[in-house]
């Protein structure tokens, strides 16, 4: 059973960007989204022993690079199937949750 949250301040201030922006309680959705899909990948990295810098080598990127996904930017699908390869998880993994679940 899923706990209900009490709105917060920040709340209110989603609602009331929202009413002045369209599209703004959206877009913090979707960046909420990438930071959990962020941090379950940084404790998969950290799972397997795997550093940041190691990682970026593999991927032949910037330690950076690998950062801003972890943390939920909004990076280039070519930049998060690299990643998924070096950790191995496979890239038709959402398909696979969808699957699993339905």
């Amino acid at each position: 059973m899923a706990r209900k949250i009490e709105p917060d301040f920040l709340d209110e201030i989603v609602e009331e960007s929202e009413r002045t922006t369209p599209g703004f309680a959206s877009r913090v959705h979707d960046a909420l989204d990438r930071r959990v899909m962020g941090r379950a990948l940084a404790e998969r990295r950290q799972g397997l022993g795997l550093s940041q810098l190691e990682v970026a080598r593999r991927m032949q990127t910037s330690q950076p690079a690998v950062s801003r996904l972890e943390a939920g930017g909004d990076v280039r699908v070519s930049t998060l199937t690299r990643y998924l390869h070096v950790l191995g998880i496979p890239a038709d993994w959402p398909e696979r949750v969808v699957l699993a679940t339905s």
